[in-house]
């Protein structure tokens, strides 16, 4: 299928962070995210999970398929668990990778989503220190990582790079920036 994406968006959302204001800016983001994908936004109610569901259930009955493996990746686990607990007749298998555990609340959730960033984090400065490369470049990786992380918040600096357009701006770099950056690289293994 066609994913809905709206990249800019999101690269908006994440350098322009409102920290102060996280439902206006998530608010502003999903305005954004509907205009930039071309969707209509009457038609927001048909994207949730049940509906996923139900798709993944429909494409099984169009192919003529008894039972499927379901593999699902984080939001993914979701949509399995899911269609496992409507359609568990129709697996041969189930598999969860990252799995959001629905019995937690989002802020459990989360809260053990950034202890594991932080142990990936310190593995990673481990295994840098561990490699002659990584060694000649940052000997220290975790005082590194904290001295930058202490400059960014005491004097963020405006930096200029170029957008997904091509249209190069200034943007303020703030230590938020900095442990999104650190967030997202930890949370998707292809960065």
């Amino acid at each position: 299928s066609d994913p809905l994406e709206c990249p800019d968006a999101a690269r908006t959302y994440h350098l322009e962070p409102d920290p102060d204001a996280a439902v206006r800016s998530a608010t502003r983001f999903a305005e954004r995210c509907v205009q930039e994908s071309g969707l209509d936004a009457a038609t927001l109610a048909t994207y949730g999970t049940d509906h996923t569901v139900e798709d993944i259930e429909a494409i099984r009955a169009d192919l003529g398929v008894e039972r499927i493996v379901l593999y699902g990746e984080s939001y993914g686990t979701v949509v399995a668990q899911r269609y496992a607990a409507l359609h568990g007749d129709r697996l041969q298998a189930l598999i969860l990778d990252g799995v959001v555990d629905l019995g937690q609340s989002s802020t459990r959730m989360w809260t053990e989503a950034t202890r594991g960033f932080e142990s990936v984090l310190n593995d990673t400065f481990v295994a840098c220190r561990a490699d002659a490369d990584c060694r000649v470049d940052l000997p220290d990786p975790a005082s590194t990582y904290d001295v930058t992380f202490e400059t960014l918040d005491a004097r963020p600096p405006i930096v200029s790079f170029g957008d997904a357009g091509g249209e190069v701006r200034p943007h303020l770099l703030t230590a938020e920036h900095l442990a999104d950056a650190a967030a997202q690289a930890m949370y998707s293994p292809g960065r």
